[in-house]
């Protein structure tokens, strides 16, 4: 465990080893791999089936690294939130949680995509106008600050880009964050 923890700190510290306000080229996928490896332990504990659909065809993308890794960490530790939620309200339920990464061409842009989707609880339908408001929550008191999709939506934002969020109460959840992509910028 003391290695698995080591190999991710070290991971952790090498992608952010440029100063942390300056674009770089980052590999995206690599930031998909490296934030699963930060929620690895979490994700075991709670016996989540993990599912990856990477476009490994995909080149970098250039973005501050943290400002990425932040997003990822957060979407994917919300999916975990709301899965365990959903662990503890019914046995034998199967946990998955997939991440995929492509590139869209949509209005005659290209779009770097990443989507994160869960098996939780969802989202009620009522809800979904305000998830992304800042201090809105639908966690239990003392278990979130209702900032974290507000923050990463103006992280998003920062590159010109999209948040949006799909759910069915009960059922799953699927955050697509959508990044202006040049191919080889």
């Amino acid at each position: 465990q003391l290695d698995k923890i080591e190999n991710i700190v070290k991971g952790f510290l090498q992608s952010t080893a440029k100063p942390t306000s300056q674009r770089q080229l980052v590999d995206l996928n690599r930031l998909v791999e490296q934030t699963l490896g930060i929620a690895h332990p979490r994700i075991e504990s709670l016996g989540v089936d993990i599912k990856r659909d990477l476009n490994m065809e995909m080149g970098p993308l250039r973005v501050v690294p943290l400002d990425l890794e932040q997003i990822l960490l957060n979407l994917v530790n919300n999916s975990l939130d709301s899965l365990r939620s959903k662990l503890r309200e019914k046995d034998r339920v199967r946990a998955r949680l997939e991440v995929a990464t492509q590139v869209l061409q949509r209005s005659g842009k290209d779009w770097a995509v990443v989507s994160v989707y869960d098996t939780g609880q969802g989202i009620k339908r009522s809800d979904l106008p305000n998830v992304l408001k800042p201090f809105f929550t639908t966690k239990r008191p003392g278990e979130g600050t209702g900032l974290g999709l507000t923050i990463c939506q103006q992280l998003v934002r920062k590159y010109g880009g999209l948040l949006e969020i799909d759910s069915r109460e009960g059922a799953w959840t699927r955050v697509t964050l959508k990044i202006p992509y040049q191919v080889g910028a």
